[in-house]
Protein backbone atom coordinates (compact mmCIF):
# COMPACT_ATOMS: atom_id res chain seq x y z
CA UNK A 1 0.00 0.00 0.00
CA UNK A 2 3.05 2.41 0.55
CA UNK A 3 3.64 1.96 -2.78
CA UNK A 4 1.18 4.33 -3.24
CA UNK A 5 3.93 7.29 -3.29
CA UNK A 6 5.41 6.52 -6.03
CA UNK A 7 2.45 7.41 -8.37
CA UNK A 8 2.27 10.72 -6.64
CA UNK A 9 6.01 10.91 -7.32
CA UNK A 10 5.73 10.43 -10.66
CA UNK A 11 2.65 12.76 -10.57
CA UNK A 12 4.48 15.77 -9.36
CA UNK A 13 7.68 14.91 -11.89
CA UNK A 14 5.53 15.28 -14.91
CA UNK A 15 2.75 17.39 -13.68
CA UNK A 16 4.04 19.37 -11.22
CA UNK A 17 1.91 20.91 -7.74
CA UNK A 18 -1.18 20.64 -9.65
CA UNK A 19 -0.95 16.68 -10.98
CA UNK A 20 0.72 15.87 -7.79
CA UNK A 21 -2.12 17.77 -5.19
CA UNK A 22 -4.72 15.39 -7.75
CA UNK A 23 -2.85 12.20 -7.10
CA UNK A 24 -2.48 12.96 -3.39
CA UNK A 25 -5.70 13.16 -2.65
CA UNK A 26 -6.57 10.43 -4.90
CA UNK A 27 -3.84 8.11 -3.25
CA UNK A 28 -5.49 9.29 0.69
CA UNK A 29 -8.99 8.70 -0.99
CA UNK A 30 -8.08 5.40 -1.43
CA UNK A 31 -5.36 4.16 0.51
CA UNK A 32 -5.69 6.17 3.62
CA UNK A 33 -8.14 4.15 5.13
CA UNK A 34 -6.01 0.82 5.06
CA UNK A 35 -2.36 2.79 5.96
CA UNK A 36 -1.82 2.52 9.58
CA UNK A 37 -0.14 5.49 11.57
CA UNK A 38 -0.83 3.31 14.70
CA UNK A 39 -2.79 0.16 14.72
CA UNK A 40 -2.15 -2.66 12.61
CA UNK A 41 -2.20 -2.97 8.31
CA UNK A 42 -5.33 -3.75 6.18
CA UNK A 43 -7.54 -2.73 9.00
CA UNK A 44 -9.70 -0.36 8.84
CA UNK A 45 -8.00 3.16 10.26
CA UNK A 46 -10.16 6.30 12.28
CA UNK A 47 -11.42 8.81 10.50
CA UNK A 48 -8.47 11.01 11.93
CA UNK A 49 -5.47 8.61 10.67
CA UNK A 50 -7.54 8.72 7.35
CA UNK A 51 -6.91 12.63 7.32
CA UNK A 52 -3.45 12.41 8.89
CA UNK A 53 -2.45 10.13 5.62
CA UNK A 54 -4.21 12.50 3.11
CA UNK A 55 -2.44 15.51 4.67
CA UNK A 56 0.78 13.17 4.29
CA UNK A 57 -0.20 12.30 0.98
CA UNK A 58 -0.10 16.25 0.06
CA UNK A 59 2.79 17.03 2.12
CA UNK A 60 4.63 14.85 0.20
CA UNK A 61 3.39 15.87 -3.16
CA UNK A 62 4.33 19.68 -2.67
CA UNK A 63 7.60 18.68 -0.95
CA UNK A 64 8.26 16.81 -4.48
CA UNK A 65 6.69 19.28 -7.02
CA UNK A 66 9.10 22.47 -5.22
CA UNK A 67 11.96 20.40 -4.75
CA UNK A 68 11.79 19.43 -8.71
CA UNK A 69 10.58 23.24 -9.47
CA UNK A 70 13.69 24.08 -7.68
CA UNK A 71 16.20 21.61 -9.58
CA UNK A 72 14.35 23.32 -12.87
CA UNK A 73 14.98 26.48 -12.01
CA UNK A 74 18.90 25.66 -10.90
CA UNK A 75 18.97 23.72 -14.30
CA UNK A 76 17.65 26.80 -16.68
CA UNK A 77 19.97 29.58 -15.02
CA UNK A 78 23.11 26.69 -16.06
CA UNK A 79 21.49 26.50 -19.25
CA UNK A 80 21.24 30.03 -19.73
CA UNK A 81 25.01 30.63 -17.76
CA UNK A 82 25.96 28.00 -20.78
CA UNK A 83 24.92 29.69 -23.76
CA UNK A 84 25.77 33.03 -23.09
CA UNK A 85 29.04 34.53 -23.88
CA UNK A 86 30.35 36.16 -20.31
CA UNK A 87 32.24 38.79 -22.85
CA UNK A 88 29.32 40.24 -24.76
CA UNK A 89 26.50 39.05 -23.17
CA UNK A 90 25.41 37.58 -26.57
CA UNK A 91 24.52 34.16 -27.14
CA UNK A 92 27.32 31.93 -27.37
CA UNK A 93 28.46 28.62 -30.09
CA UNK A 94 26.17 26.38 -28.47
CA UNK A 95 22.68 28.63 -28.77
CA UNK A 96 23.96 29.36 -32.39
CA UNK A 97 24.00 25.39 -32.93
CA UNK A 98 20.45 25.13 -31.83
CA UNK A 99 19.07 28.51 -33.31
CA UNK A 100 20.31 27.13 -36.61
CA UNK A 101 18.70 24.07 -36.26
CA UNK A 102 15.25 25.59 -35.72
CA UNK A 103 15.94 28.07 -38.52
CA UNK A 104 16.58 24.65 -41.19
CA UNK A 105 13.70 22.96 -39.67
CA UNK A 106 11.67 25.88 -40.64
CA UNK A 107 12.81 25.70 -44.07
CA UNK A 108 13.78 29.50 -44.32
CA UNK A 109 16.57 30.81 -46.23
CA UNK A 110 18.91 33.51 -44.01
CA UNK A 111 22.91 34.58 -44.05
CA UNK A 112 25.46 33.93 -41.79
CA UNK A 113 28.01 36.10 -41.27
CA UNK A 114 31.48 35.18 -39.39
CA UNK A 115 33.34 38.44 -38.30
CA UNK A 116 36.91 37.95 -37.22
CA UNK A 117 39.37 40.03 -35.60
CA UNK A 118 42.00 38.44 -36.75
CA UNK A 119 44.68 39.82 -35.09
CA UNK A 120 43.59 40.44 -31.45
CA UNK A 121 45.52 37.76 -30.30
CA UNK A 122 48.49 39.51 -30.88
CA UNK A 123 47.58 42.74 -29.89
CA UNK A 124 46.80 41.19 -26.14
CA UNK A 125 50.17 40.66 -25.68
CA UNK A 126 50.89 44.20 -25.56
CA UNK A 127 47.50 45.74 -24.47
CA UNK A 128 45.79 45.77 -21.35
CA UNK A 129 43.09 43.35 -22.20
CA UNK A 130 40.77 45.69 -20.87
CA UNK A 131 41.17 47.58 -23.99
CA UNK A 132 40.60 44.74 -26.31
CA UNK A 133 37.10 43.91 -24.46
CA UNK A 134 36.29 47.47 -24.72
CA UNK A 135 36.92 47.58 -28.77
CA UNK A 136 34.70 44.36 -29.04
CA UNK A 137 32.03 45.40 -27.12
CA UNK A 138 32.36 48.47 -29.25
CA UNK A 139 31.69 46.97 -32.42
CA UNK A 140 29.00 44.18 -31.17
CA UNK A 141 26.71 47.70 -30.29
CA UNK A 142 27.16 48.86 -33.59
CA UNK A 143 26.10 45.61 -34.84
CA UNK A 144 22.97 46.27 -32.68
CA UNK A 145 22.63 49.32 -34.06
CA UNK A 146 22.58 48.10 -37.62
CA UNK A 147 21.36 44.64 -37.24
CA UNK A 148 18.25 45.25 -34.66
CA UNK A 149 15.92 42.52 -36.05
CA UNK A 150 18.53 39.91 -36.25
CA UNK A 151 19.95 37.39 -34.09
CA UNK A 152 24.38 38.17 -33.09
CA UNK A 153 25.70 35.40 -31.19
CA UNK A 154 29.64 35.19 -29.99
CA UNK A 155 31.45 32.13 -30.53
CA UNK A 156 34.41 33.07 -29.38
CA UNK A 157 36.84 35.74 -27.82
CA UNK A 158 37.05 37.22 -31.13
CA UNK A 159 34.82 35.58 -33.45
CA UNK A 160 31.09 37.60 -33.30
CA UNK A 161 28.32 35.54 -35.59
CA UNK A 162 25.92 36.99 -37.53
CA UNK A 163 22.20 35.29 -38.80
CA UNK A 164 20.52 37.76 -40.81
CA UNK A 165 16.92 36.74 -42.35
CA UNK A 166 17.29 39.18 -45.47
CA UNK A 167 19.84 39.31 -48.04
CA UNK A 168 19.02 42.34 -49.10
CA UNK A 169 20.75 45.17 -47.32
CA UNK A 170 23.26 43.61 -44.93
CA UNK A 171 26.53 44.03 -46.88
CA UNK A 172 26.71 46.86 -47.36
CA UNK A 173 25.60 47.54 -43.71
CA UNK A 174 28.68 45.51 -42.18
CA UNK A 175 30.83 47.03 -44.93
CA UNK A 176 30.23 50.45 -43.48
CA UNK A 177 30.98 49.07 -39.96
CA UNK A 178 34.37 47.73 -41.41
CA UNK A 179 35.04 50.69 -42.68
CA UNK A 180 34.78 52.71 -39.79
CA UNK A 181 37.68 50.53 -38.12
CA UNK A 182 40.02 51.39 -41.30
CA UNK A 183 41.84 53.87 -39.36
CA UNK A 184 44.22 53.04 -36.49
CA UNK A 185 42.72 53.29 -33.03
CA UNK A 186 44.72 54.52 -30.21
CA UNK A 187 45.26 51.61 -27.57
CA UNK A 188 47.36 52.53 -24.33
CA UNK A 189 50.54 53.51 -25.95
CA UNK A 190 50.18 51.85 -29.22
CA UNK A 191 48.13 53.16 -32.97
CA UNK A 192 46.96 49.84 -33.93
CA UNK A 193 45.12 49.13 -36.94
CA UNK A 194 41.77 46.10 -36.26
CA UNK A 195 42.09 44.12 -38.83
CA UNK A 196 38.21 42.53 -39.59
CA UNK A 197 37.42 39.71 -41.46
CA UNK A 198 34.08 38.69 -42.59
CA UNK A 199 32.67 35.14 -43.96
CA UNK A 200 29.69 34.84 -45.45
CA UNK A 201 27.17 31.96 -46.32
CA UNK A 202 23.56 32.02 -48.00
CA UNK A 203 21.82 29.40 -47.18
CA UNK A 204 18.90 28.37 -49.51
CA UNK A 205 17.59 24.82 -48.23
CA UNK A 206 19.73 22.44 -48.80
CA UNK A 207 20.31 19.35 -46.77
CA UNK A 208 23.16 20.24 -44.66
CA UNK A 209 23.84 20.20 -41.09
CA UNK A 210 24.13 23.29 -38.32
CA UNK A 211 27.68 23.44 -38.10
CA UNK A 212 28.47 22.49 -41.99
CA UNK A 213 26.76 26.23 -42.37
CA UNK A 214 28.66 27.91 -39.32
CA UNK A 215 31.70 26.85 -41.16
CA UNK A 216 31.11 27.27 -44.32
CA UNK A 217 31.45 30.95 -43.38
CA UNK A 218 34.15 30.45 -41.42
CA UNK A 219 35.89 29.40 -44.96
CA UNK A 220 34.35 31.98 -46.46
CA UNK A 221 36.14 34.31 -44.17
CA UNK A 222 39.27 32.52 -44.84
CA UNK A 223 39.35 33.35 -48.22
CA UNK A 224 40.69 36.96 -47.71
CA UNK A 225 44.54 37.92 -47.61
CA UNK A 226 45.29 37.60 -44.07
CA UNK A 227 46.79 41.20 -43.05
CA UNK A 228 43.72 42.45 -44.77
CA UNK A 229 40.11 43.51 -43.70
CA UNK A 230 37.89 42.51 -45.98
CA UNK A 231 34.29 41.05 -47.12
CA UNK A 232 34.21 37.26 -48.60
CA UNK A 233 31.34 35.58 -49.87
CA UNK A 234 31.78 31.75 -49.66
CA UNK A 235 32.66 29.82 -52.27
CA UNK A 236 32.61 25.76 -53.26
CA UNK A 237 35.70 26.28 -55.25
CA UNK A 238 37.68 27.49 -52.86
CA UNK A 239 36.12 24.81 -50.19
CA UNK A 240 37.20 22.06 -52.60
CA UNK A 241 40.70 23.27 -53.07
CA UNK A 242 40.76 23.70 -49.20
CA UNK A 243 39.80 20.46 -48.72
CA UNK A 244 42.03 18.83 -51.17
CA UNK A 245 44.88 20.48 -49.36
CA UNK A 246 44.16 18.40 -46.27
CA UNK A 247 43.36 15.60 -48.15
CA UNK A 248 46.75 15.83 -49.53
CA UNK A 249 48.57 16.92 -46.53
CA UNK A 250 46.70 14.22 -44.45
CA UNK A 251 48.05 11.58 -47.67
CA UNK A 252 52.03 12.91 -47.69
CA UNK A 253 53.13 11.08 -44.91
CA UNK A 254 52.25 8.02 -46.04
CA UNK A 255 53.04 8.18 -49.28
CA UNK A 256 56.83 8.55 -48.01
CA UNK A 257 56.52 5.84 -46.19
CA UNK A 258 55.10 3.80 -49.07
CA UNK A 259 57.79 4.67 -51.19
CA UNK A 260 55.33 6.97 -53.45
CA UNK A 261 57.28 9.82 -54.14
CA UNK A 262 60.31 9.37 -56.64
CA UNK A 263 63.24 11.45 -58.80
CA UNK A 264 63.25 13.00 -62.18
CA UNK A 265 66.34 14.66 -63.57
CA UNK A 266 66.18 17.50 -65.83
CA UNK A 267 70.09 17.77 -67.97
CA UNK A 268 71.81 21.15 -67.72
CA UNK A 269 73.54 22.22 -70.87
CA UNK A 270 76.82 23.76 -71.26
CA UNK A 271 76.55 27.00 -74.13
CA UNK A 272 80.65 27.01 -74.46
CA UNK A 273 81.13 22.95 -75.19
CA UNK A 274 77.49 21.74 -75.71
CA UNK A 275 77.96 18.93 -73.21
CA UNK A 276 75.67 18.11 -70.65
CA UNK A 277 77.06 19.35 -67.51
CA UNK A 278 74.36 18.06 -64.45
CA UNK A 279 71.06 17.40 -63.61
CA UNK A 280 68.55 19.43 -61.53
CA UNK A 281 66.94 16.81 -59.13
CA UNK A 282 63.07 17.03 -59.32
CA UNK A 283 60.78 14.65 -56.87
CA UNK A 284 57.28 13.80 -57.83
CA UNK A 285 54.15 11.88 -56.14
CA UNK A 286 52.63 8.89 -57.72
CA UNK A 287 49.54 8.72 -56.44
CA UNK A 288 48.36 5.68 -58.72
CA UNK A 289 44.79 5.76 -59.62
CA UNK A 290 44.37 9.62 -57.04
CA UNK A 291 44.72 12.85 -58.85
CA UNK A 292 47.60 14.18 -60.08
CA UNK A 293 49.26 16.72 -57.79
CA UNK A 294 52.20 18.92 -59.24
CA UNK A 295 55.08 19.55 -56.93
CA UNK A 296 54.47 23.04 -56.54
CA UNK A 297 51.22 22.35 -54.43
CA UNK A 298 52.81 19.64 -52.64
CA UNK A 299 55.87 21.15 -51.88
CA UNK A 300 54.41 24.08 -50.28
CA UNK A 301 52.10 21.95 -48.50
CA UNK A 302 54.67 20.45 -47.16
CA UNK A 303 56.45 23.25 -46.27
CA UNK A 304 53.54 24.25 -44.28
CA UNK A 305 52.87 21.28 -41.95
CA UNK A 306 56.88 20.40 -41.48
CA UNK A 307 57.37 17.36 -43.55
CA UNK A 308 59.60 19.33 -46.20
CA UNK A 309 62.65 18.25 -44.02
CA UNK A 310 61.86 14.83 -44.28
CA UNK A 311 60.94 15.09 -47.91
CA UNK A 312 64.06 16.72 -48.45
CA UNK A 313 65.99 14.02 -46.74
CA UNK A 314 64.54 11.90 -48.93
CA UNK A 315 65.25 13.80 -51.99
CA UNK A 316 68.78 14.06 -51.10
CA UNK A 317 69.28 10.71 -50.13
CA UNK A 318 67.86 9.23 -53.65
CA UNK A 319 69.70 11.66 -55.36
CA UNK A 320 73.36 10.80 -53.33
CA UNK A 321 72.14 6.87 -54.58
CA UNK A 322 71.88 7.91 -58.46
CA UNK A 323 74.84 9.52 -58.44
CA UNK A 324 77.22 6.70 -56.58
CA UNK A 325 75.76 5.09 -59.56
CA UNK A 326 76.34 7.31 -62.26
CA UNK A 327 79.92 7.60 -61.01
CA UNK A 328 80.36 4.26 -61.50
CA UNK A 329 79.65 4.62 -65.21
CA UNK A 330 81.90 7.80 -65.21
CA UNK A 331 79.23 10.15 -65.70
CA UNK A 332 80.78 13.20 -64.95
CA UNK A 333 77.75 15.19 -64.14
CA UNK A 334 77.25 17.79 -60.95
CA UNK A 335 73.61 17.63 -59.28
CA UNK A 336 71.00 20.64 -58.31
CA UNK A 337 68.82 19.80 -55.19
CA UNK A 338 65.91 22.67 -54.38
CA UNK A 339 66.17 23.74 -50.98
CA UNK A 340 64.17 25.85 -48.37
CA UNK A 341 65.05 28.12 -45.00
CA UNK A 342 63.53 25.35 -43.19
CA UNK A 343 66.11 22.65 -43.99
CA UNK A 344 68.96 25.53 -43.49
CA UNK A 345 67.25 26.10 -39.96
CA UNK A 346 67.61 22.69 -38.45
CA UNK A 347 70.79 22.38 -36.63
CA UNK A 348 71.51 19.16 -38.02
CA UNK A 349 71.35 19.72 -41.50
CA UNK A 350 75.00 20.05 -42.27
CA UNK A 351 76.15 17.35 -40.41
CA UNK A 352 73.65 14.97 -41.76
CA UNK A 353 74.35 16.01 -44.66
CA UNK A 354 78.13 15.77 -44.95
CA UNK A 355 77.60 12.27 -43.02
CA UNK A 356 75.46 10.78 -45.89
CA UNK A 357 77.93 12.00 -48.33
CA UNK A 358 80.81 10.48 -46.57
CA UNK A 359 79.16 6.98 -46.40
CA UNK A 360 78.68 6.98 -50.38
CA UNK A 361 82.66 8.26 -51.10
CA UNK A 362 80.88 11.29 -52.74
CA UNK A 363 82.97 14.87 -53.10
CA UNK A 364 80.97 17.29 -52.14
CA UNK A 365 81.79 19.40 -54.98
CA UNK A 366 79.45 17.56 -57.50
CA UNK A 367 76.24 18.88 -55.40
CA UNK A 368 74.18 22.35 -55.79
CA UNK A 369 71.72 23.47 -53.72
CA UNK A 370 69.27 25.81 -55.33
CA UNK A 371 67.42 28.38 -52.70
CA UNK A 372 65.25 31.21 -53.64
CA UNK A 373 66.24 35.03 -53.38
CA UNK A 374 64.43 35.37 -50.39
CA UNK A 375 66.21 32.66 -48.32
CA UNK A 376 69.43 34.57 -49.31
CA UNK A 377 68.57 38.01 -48.15
CA UNK A 378 66.17 37.58 -45.37
CA UNK A 379 66.80 34.43 -42.95
CA UNK A 380 69.07 36.12 -41.06
CA UNK A 381 73.08 35.71 -39.73
CA UNK A 382 72.62 32.14 -39.56
CA UNK A 383 71.52 31.01 -42.22
CA UNK A 384 74.27 33.21 -43.74
CA UNK A 385 76.66 31.18 -41.99
CA UNK A 386 75.72 28.03 -42.87
CA UNK A 387 75.92 29.32 -46.54
CA UNK A 388 78.82 30.22 -45.80
CA UNK A 389 80.26 26.69 -44.55
CA UNK A 390 78.61 24.80 -47.54
CA UNK A 391 80.57 26.59 -49.73
CA UNK A 392 83.77 25.99 -47.83
CA UNK A 393 83.17 22.34 -48.00
CA UNK A 394 83.10 22.92 -51.49
CA UNK A 395 79.28 22.43 -51.99
CA UNK A 396 77.66 25.06 -54.66
CA UNK A 397 74.72 27.58 -54.23
CA UNK A 398 72.64 28.81 -56.48
CA UNK A 399 70.01 31.79 -56.59
CA UNK A 400 67.04 29.79 -57.94
CA UNK A 401 64.11 31.84 -60.04
CA UNK A 402 66.44 34.77 -59.93
CA UNK A 403 63.97 38.11 -61.08
CA UNK A 404 60.83 37.02 -58.98
CA UNK A 405 61.93 37.85 -55.45
CA UNK A 406 64.00 40.20 -53.70
CA UNK A 407 65.28 41.64 -56.91
CA UNK A 408 68.20 43.85 -56.28
CA UNK A 409 71.73 43.53 -58.10
CA UNK A 410 73.16 45.63 -55.76
CA UNK A 411 73.07 42.86 -53.08
CA UNK A 412 74.23 40.20 -55.05
CA UNK A 413 78.30 40.42 -54.31
CA UNK A 414 76.85 40.62 -50.64
CA UNK A 415 75.12 37.21 -50.93
CA UNK A 416 77.14 34.07 -50.74
CA UNK A 417 76.54 31.85 -53.78
CA UNK A 418 77.78 30.47 -57.04
CA UNK A 419 75.28 30.06 -59.71
CA UNK A 420 72.48 32.54 -61.31
CA UNK A 421 69.58 30.71 -62.76
CA UNK A 422 67.48 33.34 -64.35
CA UNK A 423 63.55 32.72 -64.01
CA UNK A 424 61.75 31.04 -67.33
CA UNK A 425 59.46 34.60 -67.21
CA UNK A 426 62.69 36.46 -68.40
CA UNK A 427 63.31 33.56 -71.09
CA UNK A 428 59.88 33.19 -72.72
CA UNK A 429 59.93 37.14 -73.33
CA UNK A 430 63.82 36.70 -74.28
CA UNK A 431 62.71 38.54 -78.40
CA UNK A 432 61.71 41.42 -76.19
CA UNK A 433 64.32 43.87 -76.97
CA UNK A 434 64.02 45.57 -73.43
CA UNK A 435 63.66 42.03 -71.29
CA UNK A 436 67.09 41.00 -73.95
CA UNK A 437 68.67 43.88 -72.47
CA UNK A 438 67.58 43.39 -68.85
CA UNK A 439 69.49 39.47 -69.58
CA UNK A 440 72.37 40.85 -70.93
CA UNK A 441 72.86 43.23 -68.25
CA UNK A 442 72.39 40.67 -65.31
CA UNK A 443 74.98 38.07 -67.42
CA UNK A 444 77.45 40.92 -67.27
CA UNK A 445 76.73 41.45 -63.47
CA UNK A 446 77.04 38.00 -62.93
CA UNK A 447 80.27 37.20 -64.61
CA UNK A 448 82.16 40.67 -63.19
CA UNK A 449 81.57 39.18 -59.59
CA UNK A 450 82.70 35.87 -60.96
CA UNK A 451 79.22 33.76 -60.93
CA UNK A 452 78.12 31.37 -63.42
CA UNK A 453 74.56 32.18 -65.45
CA UNK A 454 72.12 29.50 -65.90
CA UNK A 455 68.90 30.15 -68.03
CA UNK A 456 65.77 28.50 -66.96
CA UNK A 457 62.81 27.25 -69.08
CA UNK A 458 64.59 27.33 -72.80
CA UNK A 459 62.13 26.31 -75.00
CA UNK A 460 63.21 27.02 -78.74
CA UNK A 461 66.27 27.09 -80.43
CA UNK A 462 65.75 30.94 -81.06
CA UNK A 463 66.03 30.70 -77.14
CA UNK A 464 69.51 29.14 -77.56
CA UNK A 465 70.96 31.40 -80.37
CA UNK A 466 69.94 34.76 -77.87
CA UNK A 467 71.46 33.75 -74.70
CA UNK A 468 74.82 32.14 -76.59
CA UNK A 469 74.85 35.90 -77.83
CA UNK A 470 74.68 37.00 -74.22
CA UNK A 471 77.27 34.82 -72.81
CA UNK A 472 74.85 32.80 -70.53
CA UNK A 473 76.72 29.95 -69.41
CA UNK A 474 74.63 27.06 -69.12
CA UNK A 475 70.45 26.22 -70.19
CA UNK A 476 67.89 23.83 -69.50
CA UNK A 477 64.37 23.41 -70.64
CA UNK A 478 62.09 21.54 -72.84
CA UNK A 479 64.20 22.20 -75.99
CA UNK A 480 66.81 20.27 -74.54
CA UNK A 481 65.05 17.78 -72.38
CA UNK A 482 61.99 17.16 -69.96
CA UNK A 483 62.41 15.94 -66.46
CA UNK A 484 63.49 12.11 -66.81
CA UNK A 485 63.45 9.09 -64.89
CA UNK A 486 66.76 7.62 -64.31
CA UNK A 487 66.89 5.32 -66.68
CA UNK A 488 65.80 7.36 -69.67
CA UNK A 489 68.24 10.51 -68.43
CA UNK A 490 71.23 7.38 -68.69
CA UNK A 491 69.65 7.03 -72.54
CA UNK A 492 69.87 10.45 -73.23
CA UNK A 493 73.31 10.97 -72.02
CA UNK A 494 74.48 8.50 -73.76
CA UNK A 495 72.86 9.55 -77.05
CA UNK A 496 73.33 13.32 -76.47
CA UNK A 497 77.25 12.49 -75.40
CA UNK A 498 77.68 10.51 -78.87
Amino acid sequence: IHLAYIPVMLSSYFWRVKGGAISAVIAGILFGPLMPLTTSPLAFQSPENWIIRLFIFSLFSISTSFTLNKIDRLNEAIRIKDSISPLTGFYNHNALMNYLNDQMKSKKNFSVLSIKFVNIEGIEKYVNPSLIKEIVLEFTEELETYYSNDNIFSSSHNEIILVCSSKSSFINKIYNIIQSYSTPINLGNYNIQVIIQVGVYNYEGLDEEPIDVYNKARIAREQGETPHSGLYIYDPAFDEKRKEIYEISGSMFDALVNDEFFLKFQPIISLDNNTITGVETLIRWNRGEEKYVSPDIFIRIAEETGLIKDISKFVINKAADQMQLWKDKNFNLSCAINLTALELLDNDFFEELKTLLDNKNLDYSQFEFELTERVFVNKGLYVRELLDKLRKEGFSLSIDDFGTGYNSLLSLNEIPFDILKIDRYFINRLTEKDIQELVRGIIVYAHQIGKTVIAEGVETQRQVGILKELNCDRVQGFYFSKALTADAFEEYYNSYSS
